[in-house]
């Protein structure tokens, strides 16, 4: 829920992907602006995309996914984000600590004006 009108959300993944491949993150995003009212449609950022590569053919951490996004919401409003990954050839995958699952988090922080 955004605490200020027209704030920016910063995402960020909380780990580092493992990269021997290539892919993209996109995100897109819906809202509310009361509780009573319905969600709207899914939209795509158009702006929050990531692509990783893997240059050497050897596999290696590469740098956490982030973007910021301005949903230009007033406050109080609900917004969600569903973030897609797309691995086109090898593997992206961000470990846990005990290396035995392949899912992350997105930390999401507003930015106020």
């Amino acid at each position: 829920m955004l605490n200020q009108a027209n704030s920016y959300v910063l995402f960020q993944t909380s780990g580092t992907p493992f990269v021997s491949g290539s892919g993209t993150m996109e995100i897109h995003w819906r809202y509310r602006d009361t509780a009573s009212d319905p969600w709207s449609a899914y939209q795509d950022t158009g702006k929050v995309s990531m692509s990783l590569y893997d240059k050497t053919g050897a596999v290696e951490f590469k740098d956490a996914a982030s973007g910021i996004h301005l949903p230009n919401r007033p406050a109080g409003a609900e917004i969600e984000y569903r973030v897609n990954f797309t691995v086109f050839g090898g593997t992206i995958y961000y470990p846990d600590p005990n290396m035995t699952t392949a899912t992350t988090n997105m930390l999401l922080y507003e930015i106020t004006p």
